[in-house]
């Protein structure tokens, strides 16, 4: 088998290994050599390597050396989704080290053992190694950059309860301490601006979560380099986020190729379900939905083995399974695959969960469209409730539900409710996030489809304008709206200087 070169020649970005003291034995360079292996994220490496060495370390002649080969094995084995071996092995280690007076790798050892469990059901659990954690490092002299380890992960306890003002206070103090800690700490900093990102993102504040996402990019391309699977999983990210703000151009330069993102995907399994995730996200947004559907199934099958059914990881592929059916006109197919992320998520985070949101409004959708609307009424009242608890009246979620609510109304001829749930739509989406992304100009054209109904020309004429400007950025994805929109402005009337009903605001 070929084995890596000696750390003192291997580097990752500008983060160099330091060499192991030449007088050390070949257990010593074995664990030099997993530490290598750990740095540059090759798990499936790790695992059978770290086995041998804890089989052949002596425990009691050095017990230090044997404790942290089955540190690594513990955090190579959670960075493979073997959830269950990963929390045995590191709450072995913990307790171990405890015993053994090695208050830094006891904390290492229980940091990374409330990190499996961080972003899960078990709340309780997870705090109570969470204090373990905080017992140790302060044990072991409060190092800035474990206690940063430690603010981030109870920054996802609260993102799982769905506190996500707890979850930014979180954040920001994980970000000092890094930030204190200094250059050693420039990874961990990294992963918080990420992490911090898609919890800026769940609340609404896309412009804040791009900043993020562009200093995590930064921090990762000079600490790990641009080919690490952690840069890559920013880069994706951050190149998601562009597009839906119509920057394709900087999207393309932010996304790797496709045969950089296929070498990856054989690489780490866990890496290849996000990616193959994000290829459906693609073949979607163009409207090639047979595609995305199969890139979605081959996302949930990997997600699938990788997890298990219980786990929240394996769920966002099969929402999507129910988008792209939904998309595709299987109404049928979109309500089953809807209402199995809906039952998962209620035995996961409970009724009140604010990620909920998304399964009721997507199941009232649905409804509406197999006219079931009693069905969907109730779907979209339960939506309602739960998001406003969570986030307010001001948020995107609550605008797309006012759109849901507006269909619905349509659909049952209640002409005049569903242009004031459009007219409260548009006024929390321009409230809530940049009025030049596309959700306002959706908004816009569905409520100048209706007003045109409704023979209110110059309502009609007014929204069709606003929603010209805004969507003509998004002219790829959009162009038979556009052509639409177009048309209509040419057979409408030119409206009066002044209407009666004021321009949404």
């Amino acid at each position: 088998m070929r084995r890596l070169p000696p750390p003192s020649r291997c580097a990752v970005g500008d983060v160099r290994l330091k060499a192991t003291n030449t007088s050390d034995g070949p257990l010593a360079q074995r664990l030099a050599e997993l530490r290598t292996l750990a740095l540059l994220k090759q798990s499936p490496k790790i695992v059978p390597l770290a086995q041998a060495l804890v089989q052949d370390a002596d425990p009691v002649a050095d017990p230090a050396l044997a404790l942290e080969a089955r540190y690594l094995l513990g955090g190579a084995q959670l960075d493979m989704g073997d959830q269950v071996a990963a929390e045995h092995t590191l709450e072995e280690t913990y307790w171990s080290a405890v015993r053994a007076g090695l208050d830094d790798l006891a904390a290492r050892a229980a940091l990374d053992r409330t990190s499996a469990t961080a972003g899960g059901p078990a709340v309780e659990a997870t705090l109570t190694w969470a204090r373990h954690a905080e017992a140790a490092v302060l044990r072991a002299g409060g190092d800035p950059q474990l206690l940063g380890k430690l603010e981030g992960i109870l920054a996802q306890v609260e993102q799982a309860r769905g506190d996500f003002a707890a979850a930014r206070a979180h954040f920001e103090r994980a970000l000092e301490l890094f930030t204190r800690a200094g250059a050693a700490a420039q990874g961990d900093l990294g992963s918080v601006h990420a992490n911090y990102a898609g919890a800026l993102r769940r609340a609404g504040d896309e412009r804040a979560a791009q900043e993020h996402h562009e200093q995590a990019l930064a921090l990762f391309e000079e600490h790990w380099g641009s080919d690490h699977p952690n840069t890559h999983s920013v880069r994706l990210n951050l190149a998601t986020l562009l597009a839906a703000h119509g920057e394709e151009a900087r999207a393309g330069l932010a996304g790797p190729g496709p045969r950089r993102a296929r070498a990856g995907a054989r690489r780490r399994p866990p890496v290849a379900r996000g990616r193959v995730g994000h290829l459906g996200g693609l073949e979607y947004a163009h409207g090639r939905y047979g595609a995305a559907r199969a890139a979605f199934a081959r996302a949930y099958q990997l997600a699938l083995t990788t997890y298990g059914p219980a786990d929240e990881r394996t769920l966002p592929p099969l929402f999507n399974l129910g988008n792209t059916a939904h998309a595709s006109g299987d109404l049928a197919a979109a309500r089953h695959f809807f209402e199995q992320v809906l039952a998962a998520r209620i035995a996961l985070r409970g009724p009140e969960h604010p990620e909920l949101v998304r399964c009721w409004t997507a199941l009232a959708s649905v409804a509406i469209d197999q006219r079931r609307f009693d069905a969907a009424r109730e779907s979209l009242d339960r939506a309602l409730t739960v998001q406003q608890a969570a986030f307010g009246p001001q948020h995107i979620e609550t605008a797309w539900i006012r759109v849901r609510q507006a269909e619905l109304a349509e659909a049952t001829g209640v002409l005049e409710e569903a242009r004031e749930r459009y007219l409260e739509a548009v006024a929390i989406a321009r409230a809530s996030t940049d009025a030049e992304r596309p959700e306002t100009g959706l908004i816009l054209h569905a409520l100048a489809l209706l007003e045109r109904s409704m023979r209110l020309d110059a309502d009609a004429h007014r929204d069709a304008e606003a929603a010209l400007a805004i969507l003509s950025r998004f002219h790829d994805a959009h162009e038979p709206r556009l052509a639409e929109l177009r048309q209509w402005l040419a057979e409408l009337p030119p409206p009066p200087a002044a209407t009666n009903t004021p321009p949404p605001r």
